[in-house]
């Protein structure tokens, strides 16, 4: 066999074989990775056996569901789409863009407040949301647990809220999903302290 006619062949098989194992690296990393652990926030589940029961105080801006005084006691947001995060320097005015005055509330109330990774369905946030507050009872409705989740815009940024308030008495709210931005001020208002 003649060796000259393999030398042309040589480089593009040393090029075959190193673009092979650069792959095999690439794959093999892939797949061994440990999960990012910025994905373990989504699974910080907001079970109301968990977090502190009792409906607002006496003192500050009033939060109120279709009327009623309420407590804001955990807040989740997420960005909608690929590619986005919640910047924690701007939550004051990404919150009162949710619901005017809620910064404010929030203060008095001292919620749980969780960010999760980005949301690429609206209604995937909802259920999730929803799912993993576990409300007593049929979803909230005959206790004084209630929880909503729906999309609102800050800015220019598209946003998801979850909310779960609790009230001094049992009432038939239970769970909700805010179909469109301008449902917010239906359901939440806050009226300042010295107002009833």
């Amino acid at each position: 066999m003649d060796i000259s006619l393999l030398k042309p062949w040589i480089p593009l098989f040393a090029a075959a074989v190193g673009a092979l194992l650069v792959t095999a690296f690439i794959v093999s990393r892939f797949l061994s990775r440990e999960p990012s652990v910025v994905s373990s926030e989504i699974d910080d589940h907001l079970d109301v056996k968990n977090l502190p029961s009792g409906g607002p105080g006496s003192d500050g801006p009033r939060l109120e569901m279709y009327g009623l005084p309420v407590r804001l006691v955990a807040l989740v947001l997420a960005p909608a789409g690929r590619g986005g995060e919640i910047d924690v320097d701007k939550l004051p005015n990404m919150v009162d863009q949710l619901v005017p005055g809620l910064h404010d509330a929030m203060g008095y109330h001292q919620p749980v407040f969780r960010r999760w990774v980005d949301q690429v369905s609206v209604h995937g946030f909802q259920h999730a949301f929803l799912s993993q507050v576990n409300l007593p009872g049929n979803k909230g409705k005959g206790s004084c647990w209630s929880a909503f989740a729906g999309k609102f815009t800050a800015g220019d940024r598209a946003l998801l809220a979850g909310l779960v308030v609790c009230a001094d008495q049992p009432n038939s709210y239970g769970t909700s999903v805010i179909d469109h931005e301008g449902r917010w001020a239906d359901v939440l208002r806050v009226r300042p302290a010295d107002t009833k």
